[in-house]
């Protein structure tokens, strides 16, 4: 646990303390761990089966973290792909949810999906709706590459802490899961 709220805490920045971080470490379904050859633990990535207001599942990704030595070499999708797959266990096929201030985790998501049933990104509908204030700040220290003014993620108040919720739905000959 300690190499994890490390890793967690390496790439967030000073802005996670260690209990946030297992916050989001112990209260899941699932949780995949990644290490390096001398068995430290560099990574996670867990999630949740919930059911929305509306009653229906959805599988939730929550919080996952890839230390910053190991970013870019597809560890992130890879876990995610695990965890998308997992929520497809007994025949079910769940939308996918996750809140985010980083449009990196829309795009890993989206690369994830790319590795699962061979489905095309193309396949995949995203939906986004801001939470204002959700976080109540920044998460990272620093903003996550170069966001434009006609990216959505320009549109969020990042030190209020706004974020996206956002919802992964497949179609398939016409047809949503």
């Amino acid at each position: 646990m300690d190499d994890l709220v490390q890793a967690a805490i390496s790439s967030f920045g000073s802005t996670m303390n260690p209990e946030e971080v297992l916050a989001h470490l112990l209260p899941n379904d699932v949780l995949f761990v990644a290490y390096d050859r001398e068995q430290k633990a560099f990574a996670f990535a867990a999630g949740n089966h919930r059911s929305g207001d509306n009653g229906a599942d959805y599988f939730y990704l929550a919080g996952a973290v890839v230390s910053p030595v190991y970013q870019g070499k597809g560890v992130y999708t890879y876990l995610t792909k695990l965890r998308i797959e997992h929520s497809f266990l007994n025949g079910r096929e769940l939308s996918i949810k996750t809140r985010t201030q980083n449009p990196n985790v829309e795009d890993g998501i989206l690369r994830a999906f790319a590795k699962v049933k061979e489905i095309s990104p193309s396949d995949v509908v995203v939906t986004r709706e801001i939470i204002r204030g959700l976080y109540g700040r920044q998460l990272t220290t620093n903003l996550p590459g170069e966001i434009s003014v006609d990216s959505p993620y320009g549109q969020l108040d990042y030190p209020r802490g706004d974020a996206f919720e956002l919802t992964f739905r497949g179609v398939f000959e016409d047809r949503f899961w």
